[in-house]
């Protein structure tokens, strides 16, 4: 069995402010896999924080989403060749920047990595997103059917809550906090961050941060809440049996940086997203 550990963050284009922090958080948890989003940092620091474990799997520097591996894991983004495949001209540059695969090889099992930066909700009314996410979920389904594999782990920033109609429904990715409900729409995808929403761990009375990204909305905004939980993971059903429940957790600070301080999050010093981690048992 091998141990696969996940590091995300959503930069916010901070670059090289973030370098500290983040070579901080690199250093603490050690991922074999680390997801930046809307990073300006360059490859080679990258590379240098970890001192020489991390790898840049990116055909190029131009992307809002680039993955980083460790040099021991056989990871590579699907190239222009198998892209052609699913990809006309009229959405090259969409699948490029905010949809990217990857595919990752184990032995004899093809996993397929989904890097996700969906556009906003702020920028995008509901049924736009709902007509990009049947768009992207078409795409997903064919580099499934290219790389002949039902194990798909889609991650990064959705830009959307578990509850939305855009991941939740079956027009959407369908995608549960459970695979053991008996209901009439099949879920597609297990979501554990479900259970990463409010303040408090269930059961018990250990506070936890409410989510992963704050917005301080007026009282006029009716259709919009404060705390979200945008950024995450997504599994087929054939992988939840491999995801480490306990190791999944929104990273709230390290040793000498607070990320999220006094109820609400450190935006100005960092990103006004906290980043995450996650494992798999394979």
């Amino acid at each position: 069995m091998v141990n696969l550990e996940f590091l995300m963050w959503n930069l916010k284009g901070k670059g090289n402010k973030m370098l500290g922090a983040l070579t901080e958080l690199y250093t603490e948890r050690k991922p074999d896999f680390l997801l930046l989003i809307e990073s300006s940092i360059n490859d080679s620091h990258i590379v240098k924080l970890s001192s020489n474990s991390l790898r840049s799997v990116m055909l190029d520097d131009k992307k809002s989403i680039r993955l980083y591996v460790s040099k021991n894991v056989d990871v590579n983004v699907v190239n222009d060749q198998e892209l052609e495949e699913l990809a006309t001209a009229g959405r090259r540059r969409q699948i490029k920047e905010r949809l990217i695969f990857f595919k990752l090889k184990l032995k004899k099992t093809t996993i397929l990595l989904v890097g996700i930066h969906f556009p906003s909700k702020y920028n995008h009314t509901v049924n736009a997103q709902q007509q990009i996410i049947k768009r992207w979920k078409q795409w997903i389904e064919e580099q499934e059917t290219i790389l002949k594999t039902d194990k798909t782990i889609l991650f990064g920033d959705f830009n959307l809550n578990p509850q939305e109609i855009s991941l939740y429904s079956h027009e959407g990715l369908s995608a549960h906090p459970t695979i053991n409900s008996l209901t009439k729409v099949k879920t597609k995808y297990y979501n554990p961050m479900w259970s990463t929403m409010g303040d408090f761990i269930y059961k018990t009375n250990k506070s936890k941060v409410p989510g992963t990204y704050f917005r301080d909305i007026g009282e006029d905004n009716v259709d919009e809440i404060h705390w979200n939980v945008l950024d995450g993971l997504l599994m087929k059903n054939s992988l939840v049996k491999n995801f480490s429940k306990k190791d999944l957790e929104i990273i709230t600070n390290t040793a000498n940086h607070q990320f999220y301080n006094n109820n609400k999050i450190d935006s100005v010093g960092y990103s006004d997203h906290l980043p995450i981690k996650f494992k798999f048992k394979i």
